[in-house]
């Protein structure tokens, strides 16, 4: 009879451990989900910020000034393009006879 209630107690220990985890991780889930909607509704009023400002005929031409290269007539516009720097450099390669005098002039410190 003891063997009995210690193995339905085991199972109900059991049992209680796995909704425990269920538990926890479904908290996380909530807080996560949470955040997200926070985020999401900052961005909600923004975009609206965004979207009222831009039906004034002010706020249309700001935007399309900052979105695209446009200029009204009588407007004078300077476009300036950084050349592209490269990342790294290609060494020349170097002759047998100048690679054995630089190993000597590293080895002898000249």
């Amino acid at each position: 009879m003891i063997l009995v209630l210690f193995i339905l107690v085991f199972f109900v220990a059991r049992g209680i451990l796995k909704l425990y985890k269920k538990y926890s991780f479904t908290k996380q889930e909530y807080n996560f989900v949470e955040t997200q909607q926070v985020k999401a509704e900052a961005t909600l009023s923004d975009n609206q910020e965004k979207l009222k400002a831009i039906q004034t005929p002010e706020g249309e031409d700001q935007y399309l000034k900052d979105t695209y290269p446009v200029k009204k007539a009588g407007e004078g516009m300077i476009v300036i393009y950084e050349p592209e720097d490269s990342t790294y450099q290609i060494l020349k390669s170097k002759s047998g006879w100048q690679a054995f005098k630089d190993y000597f002039k590293k080895l002898f410190d000249f």
